[in-house]
């Protein structure tokens, strides 16, 4: 996780610093304290709980179809990164659809 925040900082603010680092539970806890607060006043918030438990978690994985077929990925991490960074926040793309996941 330190190693996409480093480069998270690099691309969007030419740092090459991780920062302030919270421990999980005290991250967890304030999410839920969030949650709470979002449901009392009825509004979204940019962060809660599952989006804590989200980031904190491992999401690699290994296909069997993507081994089968021999599947080799078109740019490397670094460049998938930048793409996202450039796409979600640097670029204007308020013309585009907007799919959402929650």
């Amino acid at each position: 996780m330190n190693s996409l925040v480093m480069k998270t900082n690099e691309f969007l603010f030419n740092k090459r610093v991780v920062g302030i680092r919270i421990p999980y539970t005290i991250a967890y806890l304030f999410g839920k304290i969030l949650d709470l607060i979002s449901k009392a006043t009825d509004k979204k918030l940019p962060i809660s709980s599952i989006r804590v438990k989200k980031f904190c978690s491992e999401t690699s994985f290994v296909s069997e179809e993507a081994v089968a077929i021999n599947f080799n990925r078109p740019f490397c991490l670094d460049e998938g990164i930048r793409r996202t960074l450039e796409y979600e926040f640097l670029s204007d793309n308020s013309g585009n659809k907007t799919f959402y996941a929650e």
